[in-house]
């Protein structure tokens, strides 16, 4: 997801604005002389340059959702798949026993993980969120601290993997997994309430932390494919 989504609540502003003075102008020039069409103009204009406005403002938190969903329904599989064959294996070679500690944290982190990454409907919390705009402080929280505990838990499953593949002699060099930061949710709402500018940063990081989080597991899940 390309970080100039950030651009899009900005954009939902000019257009507001465009659109309400273009609407303006139109309703003028229709009934010259008259308040009528000046009138009609301004509410038809605002009506349209809100829904447009609401639209884009909400657009990144849309796909931001739709995105995070995904990724968590693939990892859901992919731990899955990993403790099954690092299960199977290991009984086949008959080495139980040695791997009972891998495959018990495993197991672990995957429940844990099925538990607090549940889905979440994009198009319902979208609608929830316009209609009474104050729930979109949850939406903010969730894909705010959702990437830094996601990256904590998989990071951490991923050593597992590591540790296991070493004892069934498949040698795993993981590359550098440069951790997601932990981010102030109530911070980044204060910095927000004093400068709406901060707003677009939130958006940013909303947008890179897991980008980045995808660029490192795809260079782990590189070096496991090698080794299946």
């Amino acid at each position: 997801m390309s970080s100039l989504w950030i651009l899009s609540p900005l954009l939902g502003f000019v257009l507001f604005i465009g659109i309400l003075v273009g609407s303006l102008f139109l309703g003028r020039s229709a009934t010259p002389g008259t308040t009528t069409g000046l009138f009609a103009g301004a509410i038809v204009g605002f009506i349209a340059a809100a829904v447009v406005a609401i639209i884009l403002f909400v657009l990144p938190w849309y796909k931001l959702i739709k995105r995070r969903n995904g990724h968590f329904r693939r990892d859901r599989i992919l731990r899955e798949g990993l403790i099954n064959y690092v299960r199977g294996l290991s009984a086949e070679r008959g080495i139980e026993a040695k791997m009972s500690t891998e495959l018990a944290t495993m197991t672990s982190i995957h429940s844990e993980s099925n538990s607090d990454e549940e889905e979440k409907s994009a198009a319902l919390w979208i609608i929830l969120t316009i209609v009474f705009f104050p729930l979109g402080i949850y939406v903010l929280y969730f894909l705010t601290k959702d990437p830094h505990n996601h990256d904590v838990r998989q990071l951490a499953f991923m050593q597992q993997v590591q540790s296991s593949f070493s004892k069934l002699e498949k040698t795993v060099v993981f590359p550098f997994w440069k951790s997601v930061p932990s981010r102030g949710f109530f911070l980044y709402l204060v910095l927000t309430w004093f400068t709406s500018l901060f707003f677009l940063y939130w958006n940013y990081v909303l947008i890179t932390d897991f980008n980045n989080h995808f660029k490192a597991q795809w260079q782990v899940e590189d070096q496991l494919l090698a080794n299946l």
